[in-house]
């Protein structure tokens, strides 16, 4: 979600006109006070300001009430907690929900919990509930959400199986194992997805099972979290997976094993990049760029002696460290015709000023005024050599 202001300053700019102001100034001016006025604690909304914010938080605009809510986590107010839930269930748009569950997390307070497990009883608000319980990581929450799982109710199974992920909780690695053996396709979708992001490694054999499931969606999902998981255990299962019939699966196939990155792959990655769909191309190439070795050089080399530009503009990372000044130009026709954001932003700091100059020129013509420099380490023109 793209972030929708700039800090605090923004909320209470977006708040003036609401009178919170005038509170904090007269919170940094106490001299200017009326003697009649109430005493004013630093680091708290006088209670007009306050009651404001609340009722805010019912706008018909929904800048005003996420401003509000974003205001009220920066307080720290535990008055805000059961307004913020409300709110939180009677949103209107998607989207803002985390900026709600964002300001709950800011104030910290167990009566969040409370209401949230109260609302998990209710079939209007379960899924509402369960979903907040899950990204809060409220730990109190995993034992309910595990008995939903067990529920025979088949949207109060899905409701768990796509909450449960997010908590991150070992508890439920076997009951989601277990759901993956389910006849509803979406829950085991969701489970397929859930165990990749608990992150225990006792879920790669069921989900190595599920890259055979008959649901493509299921067999996706098995693919992604076995690569977040990152166990060796699943390269020839994945290896074997890159040819699956579906070529969502392929990808993700291919993903996870530049994840996983064991050379072992590298031969049916190779065999992916040469001879798949252009889009199994793109990301089997990734992946070889990330598990280098023989075969991943010679199978990029040969992309780009051949003009491959998919293959080229996927594996620029792997070009950029070999820094042959030979490859310069089908590097940037691959930017041109096939790049994106992240490889403008690699070839606009990787020290080669030719490869710079085309990063700028490409985010010129796409309207990107600002490319700011990757977090980490920086890929370096030549590193390699």
């Amino acid at each position: 979600m793209r972030k929708l202001h700039s800090g605090f300053a923004s909320v209470l700019f977006v708040l003036l006109g609401m009178g919170f102001c005038t509170c904090l100034s007269a919170q940094e001016s106490p001299r200017t006070a009326k003697p009649e006025e109430p005493e004013i604690i630093p680091g708290e909304a006088c209670p007009s300001s306050f009651d404001r914010l609340i009722s805010s938080l019912e706008s018909k605009e929904s800048m005003v009430r996420v401003a509000t809510a974003e205001c009220l986590g920066a307080l720290g107010d535990k008055r805000a907690v059961e307004p913020l839930v409300r709110a939180r269930f009677a949103e209107e748009f998607p989207r803002y929900v985390q900026v709600y569950e964002n300001a709950l997390r800011a104030i910290n307070d167990p009566h969040t919990a409370d209401l949230l497990l109260a609302a998990l009883k209710s079939p209007k608000t379960r899924r509402a509930a369960a979903w907040s319980l899950g990204r809060l990581q409220i730990s109190s929450g995993v034992d309910p959400l595990l008995r939903l799982l067990d529920s025979n109710d088949i949207e109060d199974r899905r409701i768990a199986a796509d909450s449960l992920g997010p908590m991150k909780d070992s508890r439920a690695v076997g009951p989601l194992c277990a759901a993956l053996n389910g006849q509803d396709e979406v829950v085991r979708r969701y489970a397929a997805d859930a165990l990749g992001q608990v992150g225990d490694a006792r879920a790669v054999d069921s989900l190595i099972a599920a890259l055979l499931d008959s649901d493509d969606g299921v067999r996706w999902n098995a693919a992604n979290s076995l690569g977040n998981l990152r166990d060796d255990r699943a390269v020839g299962p994945l290896a074997r997976a890159l040819g699956d019939d579906d070529e969502n699966v392929q990808k993700a196939a291919a993903d996870a094993l530049g994840k996983i990155g064991d050379s072992r792959a590298a031969e049916a990655l190779a065999a992916a990049a040469e001879s798949g769909t252009r889009s199994v191309q793109w990301h089997s190439a990734a992946a070889l760029a990330k598990i280098g070795g023989r075969q991943a050089e010679q199978t990029l080399t040969s992309g780009l002696k051949e003009g491959k530009l998919t293959v080229v503009a996927a594996a620029y990372p792997f070009f950029i460290r070999k820094g042959n000044s030979a490859s310069i130009p089908v590097i940037v026709q691959a930017l041109d015709e096939h790049g994106d954001w992240e490889m403008a932003r690699g070839l606009m700091y990787c020290g080669n000023s030719r490869l710079e100059d085309a990063a700028r020129d490409w985010a010129k013509r796409n309207k990107i005024e600002d490319i700011e420099p990757p977090e980490g380490p920086l890929l370096t023109w030549g590193s390699d050599k």
